[in-house]
């Protein structure tokens, strides 16, 4: 008997400022689509002004799953992600939708589309022994089994450094079962840096007028400094402003160059993304790039 044929899969990516949601939703209307995020902020609640989440019009016009999942002090993986996109992929499917993956954390679209492991499983007697120790300590333990790991984290991102010394010591489970393979169509949302880095500073003084800092404030209220929502771009340097460690003058400019130097490296993973179509949406603009999409895709049908 000839085998199922495999869910085809829109993908929607790019750096922070290029468009991607925008696109995305046109593109959902166009055909007849719902959106799975791709981003690893979004997935936890009360994370609203500093993830840049889709605003009510677009969760209106188009539905969005995986946003709003987890608390923000609850573990959420590369499995975790990959289930649960895998989850709402066959939803979509199952109501006749296509299902469109949009998104800039680029980690998260490969473990989908090619079962990434996600590094070691975690010893819960390890964690508990690495989670009593200082932070500086952790951070000097990471650089001594992994420089170059330790070399891309913050200091203080309690998060990622526990999961670099554990996949430094812990074994990676090979035996996990072979994750369901898609047939998809990858594009890469870009423009010019300088438009870009011009819509970073617009976004940046926009999350800052509507609250970022008070958001941060409710957070840190109800959730350990070292979250991983809270070590994110924006949120760590609000949480230092609120320490008294960064003064409001210097907050903007922090912000700015720390999504700058995000930007830059998910420009460095899509570039590596074999097969990916390049959009300019800044020659194209919204509704010419989702037209291109959706004509794209729908000739793949024919």
């Amino acid at each position: 008997m000839p085998s199922e044929p495999k869910p085809r899969l829109l993908i929607i990516g790019g750096p922070t400022g290029a468009g991607k949601s925008a696109i995305a939703v046109e593109a959902a209307r166009l055909l007849d689509g719902e959106i799975v995020s791709a981003d690893s902020v979004q997935v936890y609640r009360h994370c609203d002004i500093g993830s840049a989440k889709p605003d009510v019009e677009m969760r209106r016009a188009v539905p969005h799953h995986l946003i709003d999942v987890v608390e923000p002090d609850q573990p959420f993986t590369l499995a975790d992600f990959r289930a649960a996109a895998a989850d709402a992929i066959d939803g979509i499917v199952a109501r006749g939708k296509t299902p469109i993956i949009c998104g800039g954390t680029g980690l998260y679209i490969k473990a989908l589309l090619e079962g990434l492991r996600g590094g070691a499983q975690s010893d819960p007697e390890m964690r508990e022994e690495l989670l009593r120790m200082p932070l500086p300590r952790l951070y000097a333990r990471l650089q001594t089994l992994d420089p170059a790991r330790a070399a891309m984290l913050h200091p203080n991102d309690r998060h990622r450094i526990l999961r670099g010394i554990e996949n430094a010591l812990l074994p990676k489970d090979d035996a996990l079962p072979a994750f369901p393979a898609y047939d998809f169509v990858f594009f890469i949302i870009t423009a010019p840096r300088g438009i870009i880095y011009q819509r970073i500073e617009e976004r940046v003084d926009a999350m800052l007028t509507r609250g970022l800092v008070d958001e941060t404030k409710a957070l840190l209220a109800r959730y350990a400094a070292d979250c991983k929502p809270l070590m994110s771009v924006g949120y760590r340097q609000a949480a230092l402003h609120l320490r008294g460690a960064l003064d409001m003058a210097r907050l903007p400019a922090e912000i700015k160059k720390a999504t700058r130097h995000y930007a830059k490296r998910q420009i460095t993973w899509f570039s590596a993304v074999r097969g990916g179509i390049w959009i300019n949406a800044d020659t194209l603009k919204t509704g010419g790039a989702a037209a291109f999409i959706a004509d794209y895709f729908k000739g793949l049908l024919e």
